[in-house]
């Protein structure tokens, strides 16, 4: 694909290996997670850094996301129109049943955490904005693939198989 651009696509993928860590990572934990060298993860991360999406922890080197990261997530929410539409919605419903209310989307065999207005119940299930998780495994992923046809839910699942390195589900 003469429009696709590896190095820009290499940059979103080691942006996304923090999506599964707990703690700020090293040099060599990137590495490794990504599968490259270090030299090419390391000029990946310096130019992150550079241009802001990325910090250094000064006493460790230990690498994290900045905030600038988050400003994506506002953009988003500035932008998207279903957000937008929904948030009466969301706010009334909160308000009648003073439970945590979340607005999610299925991307892919996924869904995502759009919007949410948490409960004034001690006791929540901590997920922010931008949480992912398996569909299947969701009350939101389980309602939206109860929509959908069969042949339709089979590739979503094998899909989800895919992305986990394994063999696609027989259904």
């Amino acid at each position: 694909d003469v429009l696709f651009v590896a190095s820009l696509a290499k940059g979103f993928e080691l942006l996304e290996t923090f999506a599964e860590a707990l703690s700020p990572l090293s040099l060599a934990e990137i590495a490794k997670r990504l599968g490259q060298n270090r030299s090419s993860v390391q000029r990946t991360v310096h130019t992150l850094i550079q241009i802001g999406y990325l910090e250094q922890e000064e006493s460790s080197r230990r690498i994290r996301p900045s905030s600038r990261c988050l400003e994506m997530a506002h953009i988003f929410m500035r932008c998207d129109t279903t957000v937008d539409r929904a948030w009466p919605f969301l706010v009334d419903c909160n308000a009648r049943c003073n439970e945590t209310v979340n607005l999610s989307e299925l991307t892919q065999a996924d869904i995502i955490i759009t919007s949410r207005l948490p409960s004034r119940n001690p006791v929540s299930v901590k997920m922010n904005i931008g949480a992912r998780a398996p569909a299947f495994c969701t009350a939101p992923g389980r309602a939206m693939l109860a929509y959908r046809s069969d042949v339709e839910v089979a590739e979503i699942l094998d899909h989800r198989g895919d992305d986990l390195g394994q063999a696609p589900v027989d259904g």
